[in-house]
């Protein structure tokens, strides 16, 4: 198994956040794979799926 790159971890949670806003006072949990692969993977669905 690959380890992520801290690039391709940065450009998941900045993505993560675009899509989904948190309120003041509410915590979020961004889950993040360990593999670039799959990061990828779930990036180019969403850029395929969404206008960011």
């Amino acid at each position: 198994m690959d380890t992520l790159k801290p690039k391709a971890k940065a450009n998941y949670i900045a993505t993560a956040q675009k899509v989904k806003r948190a309120k003041k006072d509410k915590k979020r949990q961004i889950l993040i794979p360990k593999s670039d692969a799959i990061v990828e993977e779930i990036l180019k669905k969403l850029e395929e799926n969404t206008d960011i």
